[in-house]
Formats: structure tokens, sequence, C-alpha cells
């Protein structure tokens, strides 16, 4: 909102008027996800690239990224001016990885792993 206002000598009340511009934020991201190996029939490692896009008109902050069968995931690139804020248009790369054990293979069923991303403006 701003505010421009005329005072003279020649009127006691000065003269004011407003101008309002509506601003619409939209919070957004994408995350994507991809695995080495798409198969696996003995026990090794599974490496996970989790690629989180802001794609809204905002700046994201406290950016939280969980992966339910890796644990953690580790930003390898993305953050450029080191600011711990997910600029507008802007792309972090994570990697992870998750141990396939025997067990796995024994238990025969696929391994969907899930990634998900929580900031202070998205927070589910």
């Amino acid at each position: 909102v701003n505010i421009a206002s005329v005072t003279t000598t020649e009127l006691p009340v000065a003269k004011r008027d407003t101008a309002t511009t509506s601003i619409t934020s939209n919070d957004s991201l994408s995350i994507t996800k991809v695995v080495d190996q798409t198969t696996i029939a003995a026990p090794g490692t599974l490496n996970y690239t989790i690629t989180v896009i802001n794609e809204g008109n905002t700046d994201l902050t406290n950016v939280t990224l969980t992966d339910d069968l890796a644990g953690s995931a580790t930003l390898t690139s993305g953050d450029n001016n080191s600011n711990n804020i997910l600029n507008v248009g802007e792309v972090w790369i994570y990697s992870a990885t998750y141990a396939a054990t025997q067990t796995d293979i024994n238990n025969g069923t696929d391994l969907v792993n899930i990634a998900s991303v929580t900031t202070t403006e998205l927070p589910v």
C-alpha cells in the first residue's frame, strides 16, 4: 500500500490517496527420485539421486528432506549462495544410499523408497 499526501498553506487538512497492489504468493516445489538399479538379485548398494526444484514464486526456508528407506540424504549441489534457502528457480540435488541385504532378497518384495520434502511454507 502506497500513500501519497499533499499539504498546502491554503488547505488546513492534507489531501491523501492510496494505491494498492495485491501480491499473490505461490509456494510450490517438485521432487524427483531415481535409483541406479531398478532390479537387484543379491545384496548390494542402491544409490539414489533426489532432485528438489522450487517452482513457485517465493523462497522456501527450513527445507528438510527425509528418505524412509535410505535414512539421511546429503545435499550435493544447488545451494550456490549457501544461504540454506531454496530460492525461486533453484535446484537442489541430494544423494542417498541403501544397503540391500540378503534379508531383502529373501523377502522377495519390492524395495519402495519414498523421499519427502517439507519447508516452513510447505509443511506437508
